[in-house]
């Protein structure tokens, strides 16, 4: 009796021990609170603008936008339901095994919500209403561009664009066929189907062959027939008239004597011809002659008080450059080289020839007020390479001429 009581004691002690145990280990995770059904990391859209097209076959784009969010730690899948703002239910519950779904909307505002199953398949987490916007798409169609020339020469530099699905946002830009692009040559309007453009500048096209390129913010795009500007001519021919006085600036000798510091008398025709043209500046070649009448009358230089009556003809064979700055005015610059004839007559009469080599350069400013008339004003040095003398002068010039 006394074996089986102890026996029965020591069962007893056992098992509250074990107890025991279990309560001091078991207690505390019970007085833990539960996690709450929303616990995680809130559920975001990261959409943007994601989306992918094709065309059907009737050659129209079939836009699917996707809908992206926050991926979640666990997540076994999601159901996704999707409304319009106005409350329209577009659809329950689709499920999808990854953090995105693929959709297909008309343009509009939306709202879609987020349910994250965990891996025993029940609602870990559920997202606010997340605000989505599908943008309307633009199909931009150039049907004609006009003109498809265009000539410097005609002074008129209009471009417009034809067709449909243009828009405010579109980019638009010109493109070479050796990839060159010229994106800032802006429109001066868009419509839904016309875009038109009046360049400043025409001269950055010379040369190769564009196309117009229309895109949408979408992706969709189209593209132009070709598109060239050139010159009408490949060469300009001009004839003109200046006056053009001279004012001795050296040699000594010559300066005794031809003492003033301003002959107001000379003239100078020139023809050109100008054969290059770029968008970098023409270059041509010009025939030059003056005409200039020098006195020595100052009584106080001569030996005998003797006059000499001085006519002197300088023709050069000049290079010409021109750099149009602006539309209707441009820098030019010459350089050449030529002889000079000249003629002395003396108070009694005696008659002296002199031909001397001579030199030329000059720059200034080239204005054409209307369409062939041009207007120089420029600043010229001379100098003739006698063997004992060698004037070297400068000329002022202000002139006029045609140029075809």
């Amino acid at each position: 009796m006394g074996i089986d009581m102890l026996h029965v004691l020591n069962k007893f002690f056992a098992r509250f021990f074990i107890v025991f145990l279990c309560c001091c280990f078991i207690s505390p995770l019970l007085a833990q609170e539960p996690e709450p059904e929303n616990s995680g990391t809130a559920i975001k859209n990261t959409s943007g603008d994601v989306y992918r097209f094709e065309q059907n076959k009737s050659g129209m784009p079939v836009f699917t936008q996707v809908l992206r969010w926050t991926d979640s730690p666990g997540v076994l899948y999601y159901e996704v339901t999707l409304k319009t703002t106005s409350e329209r239910v577009i659809f329950r519950n689709r499920r999808t095994d990854t953090a995105e779904l693929e959709i297909q909307l008309e343009p509009g505002a939306y709202q879609y919500k987020v349910f994250a199953y965990n891996l025993l398949g029940a609602l870990e987490q559920e997202s606010e209403w997340i605000d989505v916007e599908i943008k309307q798409a633009h199909l931009p169609v150039i049907r004609s561009i006009s003109p498809s020339r265009l000539y410097i020469e005609d002074e008129d530099f209009r471009f417009e664009v034809n067709g449909s699905g243009f828009s405010q946002d579109a980019e638009i830009y010109f493109q070479s066929a050796s990839g060159l692009i010229r994106r800032n040559v802006k429109p001066i309007s868009i419509t839904d189907t016309k875009i038109s453009f009046n360049f400043t500048n025409p001269e950055i096209f010379l040369g190769p062959v564009y196309r117009l390129i229309v895109k949408d913010k979408s992706g969709l795009q189209d593209i132009s027939s070709d598109f060239i500007v050139k010159f009408r001519k490949p060469v300009d021919f001009y004839v003109g008239a200046t006056y053009t006085p001279w004012s001795p600036l050296t040699d000594e000798w010559y300066l005794q004597l031809w003492n003033k510091k301003f002959y107001p008398l000379g003239f100078t025709g020139e023809v050109g011809l100008i054969f290059y043209k770029s968008a970098f500046g023409y270059i041509g070649t010009e025939f030059r002659t003056t005409y200039r009448k020098t006195v020595l009358d100052d009584s106080s230089t001569l030996v005998n008080d003797m006059k000499i009556d001085n006519s002197t003809f300088l023709f050069s064979l000049n290079l010409v450059y021109e750099w149009w700055f602006v539309r209707k005015c441009s820098l030019f610059l010459k350089a050449g080289a030529g002889v000079a004839w000249s003629l002395f007559y003396t108070e009694d009469s005696r008659k002296y020839f002199s031909l001397d080599p001579m030199y030329t350069v000059g720059l200034g400013l080239r204005v054409k007020p209307v369409k062939y008339l041009y207007i120089d004003i420029g600043l010229y040095l001379d100098q003739l390479l006698n063997t004992t003398t060698k004037p070297l002068g400068i000329l002022p010039e202000i002139g006029i001429g045609f140029r075809y």
